[in-house]
């Protein structure tokens, strides 16, 4: 399972703290413990973690 999280501001002028969109990505390490990044840009911080999955056959 994944997971993606974010923070926008709808005039997109806002600087987003990078320490909130981290804690907030980290609080979801369990959907993805393999991978996960940051975006970071003023109005928006997004989030993702990613769980790698291996075909069994």
């Amino acid at each position: 399972m994944c997971g993606i999280t974010g923070i926008f501001d709808t005039r997109g002028r806002r600087e987003i703290d990078r320490a909130i969109v981290t804690r907030m990505n980290e609080s979801q390490h369990h959907r993805g413990p393999d991978e996960g990044g940051l975006h970071i840009e003023p109005g928006i911080g997004l989030g993702h973690r990613r769980l790698s999955i291996i075909d069994l056959s």
